[in-house]
């Protein structure tokens, strides 16, 4: 009900609206309030992560807006929706025990949003996307090297020891931010639970590298000289599926064997919650439905 989905550049434009700024309030990632206000300033949070990501000049700001101002009224009127769907659906759930199953089902219904979502922003945004300059794009490079090292620093430096304890302190305060009070029994049996998966960071920072070369490619090849409208959508779409679902087939078992530990273990996580627990997390996502169902209702 509230999975820990890894990320990537690409996602990272969502996660500042749309789809998984949704998303974040079903994984726990927010208060409710601030979902809901978020949501409803997408188009200029992401307008302003896309600037100061690109460098982009004012000409190519005035672009960009309205296309992110059609995509958030677009997302509003159709994925929204369904989006509160599954947070009324994750409210029902979050009563009772829960299956892996169940919980994966929805996982793989918000990630089929986030899949329309971005062929929808493929068809909006491609063309705002061009006309970047050689400057612009090694800009960019040095951003996401920025970001990338920051992400070293958070997971990957000191003592494997370390790293762990901090993994564990992180997924501590999640649940704690979910459920309320995550204590005893519970809290020692993180450890155990934790190890029991294949996630490692070193296969973590191969996978962002990828990702990152993959977007680089991507907006490299929307600059191509007399690439049409329909080109320039196939491009971006094509480079949304690459990180979806991997290029690199020798992956799709692993990350679909990661994807069914992380079920397993949230049913797991959710079986030990007690009533009180439980009504902490139903609490937690009856704010995100009103909050965010007021954006349906309000344009």
């Amino acid at each position: 009900m509230h999975p820990i989905i890894r990320q990537h550049p690409l996602r990272a434009w969502f996660r500042r609206g749309l789809g998984l700024l949704m998303l974040a309030g079903l994984l726990g990632l927010g208060g409710c309030s601030m979902v809901g206000l978020g949501y409803g300033q997408a188009d200029r949070w992401m307008g302003w992560w896309l600037g100061r990501e690109l460098s982009l000049v004012s000409e190519q700001r005035e672009v960009l807006a309205p296309a992110l101002t059609a995509l958030l009224r677009w997302h509003r009127q159709h994925e929204l929706p369904v989006l509160l769907e599954q947070l009324n659906r994750a409210q029902t759930l979050a009563a009772q025990d829960v299956t892996a199953a169940q919980v994966c089902a929805v996982w793989d219904a918000v990630n089929d949003s986030l899949d329309r979502s971005a062929q929808q922003a493929a068809r909006l945004l491609a063309p705002a996307l061009r006309g970047l300059g050689p400057d612009q794009l090694a800009h960019w490079q040095r951003q996401r090297e920025k970001a990338m090292q920051k992400w070293q620093q958070e997971w990957q430096l000191g003592t494997p020891e370390a790293r762990q304890a901090a993994r564990e302190e992180r997924a501590l305060n999640r649940l704690r931010e979910n459920y309320g009070r995550w204590e005893g029994a519970q809290a020692r049996a993180l450890p155990a639970q934790l190890a029991q998966g294949n996630w490692s960071v070193e296969q973590a920072l191969a996978d962002r590298r990828h990702n990152e070369a993959l977007l680089l490619r991507g907006l490299q090849g929307l600059q191509t000289p007399g690439l049409d409208e329909a080109g320039a959508a196939a491009l971006v779409q094509e480079m949304w599926r690459s990180f979806r679902w991997p290029a690199r087939q020798s992956l799709a078992p692993q990350q679909q064997a990661w994807q069914r530990q992380q079920c397993a273990r949230l049913a797991e996580w959710h079986a030990s919650a007690n009533a009180t627990q439980r009504q902490h997390l139903q609490q937690r996502l009856r704010g995100w439905v009103q909050d965010l169902g007021g954006q349906v209702a309000g344009r």
